[in-house]
């Protein structure tokens, strides 16, 4: 059985892979973003990631900080993401909420909260 670190690399470069695939995509408005998957069939991991990396820098005011696959330090920005990826997973709500609100701002956690659920939950159907 693979240890609890392997999980936690595994959940970083995974996190780290999708970053570095939309880097040079087109940022998204939350607002129009959370309308059409509000009314979207359900999509991929992958594409819920995507979405929620796209309009992270919206939500936090700031382009946050990914760095390559494989890398042996983390940021700020991926391990509170990771985190609260792992959170949702164990079913952590508490821990969900707060740190959604110690970095979004009110109008947008909704939003971030919606688009966490439906990516934890897809990596936690993929594990």
């Amino acid at each position: 059985m693979p240890s609890a670190e392997w999980h936690e690399t595994g959940l970083l470069n995974r996190v780290r892979f999708y970053a570095a695939k939309c880097r040079a995509a087109a940022r998204q408005d939350i607002e129009r973003v959370y309308s059409a998957i509000s009314n979207s069939a359900e999509l991929s991991e992958e594409a819920y990631m995507r979405i929620l990396l796209q309009i992270l820098d919206q939500a936090l005011g700031y382009r946050p900080v990914f760095l390559r696959p494989g890398e042996s330090m983390t940021t700020f920005d991926e391990r509170w993401l990771t985190t609260l990826l792992r959170a949702h997973t164990d079913g952590d709500l508490a821990s969900v909420r707060f740190l959604i609100n110690s970095r979004i701002p009110k109008q947008n956690r909704r939003v971030i909260f919606d688009l966490v659920d439906r990516a934890a939950e897809r990596m936690a159907t993929a594990a």
